[in-house]
């Protein structure tokens, strides 16, 4: 008779260390995906269809080409991986969204080699930004505005620091 506990601890491990990152995958909110060194998506998590409005049965396979409102900006989002050595941090696109809407997205990914260091795929997290490019947007035009409505009215601004008594 042969001892199988150890091999059946190493699969139990196995498979609960499977569970937790396919929860982590399925759980996210900002978005998951991995592509091909041709761009075709291999992997994407549920979190694409509130963020793009596509399953991810949809995307499986799809060009992730389809996703940009601009088709060249994958090509310079490529290039920028390549110029910083294999990995970009908070590239801005804008992306299409399943009912037409444009979204602004930051993507960090980078290249995922083989055992002979040549890219096989690239992999990273996609997080819509739209909100907070609007907020600043909104933020700039009031700022604007009353720049414009203080020089307009030759009006100013101060700020007095009573503990110091110096006003600015």
């Amino acid at each position: 008779m042969r001892d199988i506990s150890q091999r059946q601890a190493t699969e139990d491990a196995l498979a609960d260390s499977e569970r937790e990152h396919r929860s982590i995958i399925e759980n996210m909110i900002d978005v998951f995906i991995c592509t091909d060194i041709d761009g075709k998506i291999m992997m994407v998590s549920p979190s694409c269809l509130a963020m793009f409005g596509y399953t991810t049965e949809e995307l499986i396979g799809a060009p992730i080409a389809q996703l940009y409102v601009d088709q060249e900006d994958r090509g310079c989002f490529l290039a920028a991986i390549v110029a910083a050595g294999g990995r970009v941090d908070c590239y801005l696109a804008k992306a299409h969204h399943k009912d037409g809407h444009e979204i602004t997205v930051s993507s960090s990914s980078k290249h995922c080699r083989d055992a002979d260091d040549r890219v096989i795929s690239i992999e990273g997290i996609t997080r819509d930004i739209t909100e907070i490019i609007n907020v600043n947007d909104a933020l700039f035009r009031s700022e604007t505005t009353l720049r414009d409505a203080q020089r307009i009215a030759q009006l100013g601004h101060w700020q007095w620091d009573l503990a110091s008594d110096i006003v600015e």
